[in-house]
Protein backbone atom coordinates (compact mmCIF):
# COMPACT_ATOMS: atom_id res chain seq x y z
CA UNK A 1 0.00 0.00 0.00
CA UNK A 2 1.84 2.86 -1.55
CA UNK A 3 -0.91 5.80 -0.12
CA UNK A 4 -2.32 6.57 3.22
CA UNK A 5 -5.61 4.45 3.72
CA UNK A 6 -8.32 5.58 6.15
CA UNK A 7 -9.76 3.12 7.70
CA UNK A 8 -12.96 3.73 10.18
CA UNK A 9 -13.63 1.17 12.62
CA UNK A 10 -17.08 0.26 13.42
CA UNK A 11 -17.83 -0.54 16.96
CA UNK A 12 -18.52 -4.14 16.59
CA UNK A 13 -14.53 -4.51 15.27
CA UNK A 14 -13.28 -2.25 17.68
CA UNK A 15 -15.20 -4.69 20.58
CA UNK A 16 -14.28 -8.06 18.74
CA UNK A 17 -10.33 -6.37 18.70
CA UNK A 18 -10.56 -6.27 22.92
CA UNK A 19 -12.82 -8.81 23.21
CA UNK A 20 -10.65 -11.54 22.99
CA UNK A 21 -6.83 -11.27 21.94
CA UNK A 22 -4.88 -12.45 20.07
CA UNK A 23 -6.80 -11.62 16.95
CA UNK A 24 -6.56 -11.15 13.35
CA UNK A 25 -7.72 -7.42 13.38
CA UNK A 26 -4.93 -6.52 16.08
CA UNK A 27 -2.64 -6.28 13.26
CA UNK A 28 -4.38 -3.13 11.74
CA UNK A 29 -3.44 -1.18 14.55
CA UNK A 30 0.74 -2.14 13.41
CA UNK A 31 0.97 -1.61 9.87
CA UNK A 32 2.15 1.49 9.11
CA UNK A 33 0.20 3.22 6.06
CA UNK A 34 -3.33 2.52 7.55
CA UNK A 35 -4.88 5.21 9.32
CA UNK A 36 -7.49 3.68 11.75
CA UNK A 37 -10.32 6.36 12.63
CA UNK A 38 -13.51 6.03 14.88
CA UNK A 39 -15.83 7.77 16.86
CA UNK A 40 -17.14 8.74 20.15
CA UNK A 41 -20.31 7.42 19.20
CA UNK A 42 -18.58 3.58 18.66
CA UNK A 43 -15.96 4.24 21.23
CA UNK A 44 -18.71 4.84 24.12
CA UNK A 45 -20.45 1.75 22.73
CA UNK A 46 -17.68 -0.56 23.02
CA UNK A 47 -16.99 0.99 26.83
CA UNK A 48 -20.45 0.46 27.89
CA UNK A 49 -20.20 -3.13 26.51
CA UNK A 50 -16.51 -4.74 28.02
CA UNK A 51 -16.25 -6.25 31.31
CA UNK A 52 -13.27 -7.28 32.30
CA UNK A 53 -9.99 -5.28 33.32
CA UNK A 54 -7.56 -7.20 30.39
CA UNK A 55 -10.47 -6.13 27.74
CA UNK A 56 -10.74 -2.42 29.36
CA UNK A 57 -7.14 -2.42 29.46
CA UNK A 58 -6.62 -3.65 25.55
CA UNK A 59 -9.29 -1.08 24.51
CA UNK A 60 -7.58 1.73 26.04
CA UNK A 61 -3.89 0.64 24.43
CA UNK A 62 -5.88 0.68 20.98
CA UNK A 63 -7.46 3.65 21.35
CA UNK A 64 -3.90 5.91 22.03
CA UNK A 65 -3.20 4.35 18.59
CA UNK A 66 -6.79 5.15 17.24
CA UNK A 67 -7.73 8.98 15.76
CA UNK A 68 -10.93 9.45 17.51
CA UNK A 69 -12.68 11.93 15.27
CA UNK A 70 -15.95 14.01 16.11
CA UNK A 71 -18.79 12.57 15.83
CA UNK A 72 -21.00 14.28 12.98
CA UNK A 73 -24.77 15.39 12.63
CA UNK A 74 -26.67 12.88 10.70
CA UNK A 75 -28.95 15.59 9.15
CA UNK A 76 -25.76 16.41 6.91
CA UNK A 77 -26.40 12.52 5.55
CA UNK A 78 -28.92 12.14 2.34
CA UNK A 79 -32.58 11.99 3.35
CA UNK A 80 -33.09 8.58 1.04
CA UNK A 81 -30.53 6.69 3.01
CA UNK A 82 -32.20 3.95 4.50
CA UNK A 83 -30.53 2.49 7.49
CA UNK A 84 -30.95 1.57 11.10
CA UNK A 85 -30.46 4.69 13.67
CA UNK A 86 -27.75 3.23 15.24
CA UNK A 87 -25.71 3.07 11.93
CA UNK A 88 -26.34 6.54 10.55
CA UNK A 89 -23.80 8.14 13.31
CA UNK A 90 -21.02 5.88 11.88
CA UNK A 91 -21.96 6.28 8.25
CA UNK A 92 -21.77 10.17 9.14
CA UNK A 93 -18.51 10.43 10.77
CA UNK A 94 -17.16 7.82 8.50
CA UNK A 95 -17.74 10.03 5.61
CA UNK A 96 -17.42 13.34 7.21
CA UNK A 97 -13.51 12.14 7.68
CA UNK A 98 -12.97 10.57 4.56
CA UNK A 99 -12.71 7.46 4.88
CA UNK A 100 -11.45 5.12 2.24
CA UNK A 101 -12.92 1.93 4.04
CA UNK A 102 -15.97 1.32 6.38
CA UNK A 103 -15.13 -2.00 8.44
CA UNK A 104 -18.10 -3.42 10.07
CA UNK A 105 -19.69 -6.53 11.10
CA UNK A 106 -23.30 -4.78 10.59
CA UNK A 107 -22.30 -4.76 6.48
CA UNK A 108 -25.99 -6.00 5.72
CA UNK A 109 -26.97 -2.80 6.26
CA UNK A 110 -24.81 -0.92 3.92
CA UNK A 111 -24.58 -1.17 -0.23
CA UNK A 112 -20.99 -1.23 -1.03
CA UNK A 113 -20.00 2.27 -1.32
CA UNK A 114 -22.02 4.96 0.37
CA UNK A 115 -21.16 8.42 -0.22
CA UNK A 116 -17.52 7.84 -1.39
CA UNK A 117 -16.79 5.30 1.64
CA UNK A 118 -16.51 1.83 0.68
CA UNK A 119 -18.13 -0.65 3.10
CA UNK A 120 -16.83 -3.83 3.84
CA UNK A 121 -17.13 -6.94 6.32
CA UNK A 122 -14.04 -8.10 8.20
CA UNK A 123 -13.68 -11.07 5.76
CA UNK A 124 -13.74 -8.91 3.13
CA UNK A 125 -11.37 -6.12 4.04
CA UNK A 126 -8.88 -9.53 4.77
CA UNK A 127 -9.49 -10.97 1.45
CA UNK A 128 -9.03 -7.09 -0.09
CA UNK A 129 -5.81 -6.71 1.98
CA UNK A 130 -4.47 -10.18 2.22
CA UNK A 131 -0.82 -9.20 3.33
CA UNK A 132 -1.97 -7.53 6.23
CA UNK A 133 -3.23 -10.79 8.16
CA UNK A 134 -0.50 -12.82 6.23
CA UNK A 135 1.28 -15.04 9.16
Amino acid sequence: MSDLLTVFIDSNILFSTCYRSPNLFERLWRISGIRIVSAPYCVNEVRRNLVSPDQLHRFDQWLLRTEVVEDCPENQLPENLMLPAKDLPVLAAAARYKADILVTGDSNHFGNTVLGVQIESPGMFRKRYPEIFRD
